[in-house]
């Protein structure tokens, strides 16, 4: 978003570096003395919460999860003081890294990068047995149905 026109980051055009967050131990103990007062309970909670993060971004196709669960749970211990309850919070902070996650990803995969790349345990005309006619008659079929379903 832009606030003046022809300015991307005023802070910045007017000589003040942005800073990024970065997690501090500090800021780590007292995230887990807001989970639990006992440092053991407290170790025990963020693992469970770690836990359910990770279910959620794979359940929702994220397969790297873990980067989005630290990067969930570093956004939630920088507005702790934010923090009424936390498991409404810390879902709500998850969906919204989910929601910038899919519009920074790639909207099409373009269709040679599927071509040239091979997945294990693909079958080939020796192992499956085909012939050298027939396995040519099926690649030409399947490329020849492309053109109709990709724009």
């Amino acid at each position: 978003m832009e606030l003046i026109p022809g300015l991307e980051n005023p802070m910045e055009e007017a000589g003040v570096p942005r800073t990024k967050w970065v997690l501090t131990e500090e800021a780590l103990q007292q995230f887990l003395a807001y989970l639990d007062p006992d440092q053991d309970r407290a170790g025990e909670k963020y693992e469970e919460l770690r836990r359910k993060l990770t279910t959620f971004f794979r359940c929702n196709g994220f397969w790297n999860a873990e980067d989005h669960v630290d990067e969930t749970i570093d956004r939630t211990i920088r507005r702790l003081g934010e923090v009424r309850e936390l498991m409404p919070f810390i879902r709500g902070v998850a969906r919204h890294v989910a929601s910038e996650v899919r519009r920074r990803a790639p909207k099409e995969i373009p269709i040679e990068t599927l071509r040239n790349s091979r997945r294990k345990g693909s079958p080939t005309k020796k192992a499956s047995g085909v012939s050298a006619d027939r396995w040519s008659a099926c690649t030409s079929a399947r490329s020849g149905c492309l053109p109709g379903i990709v724009k």
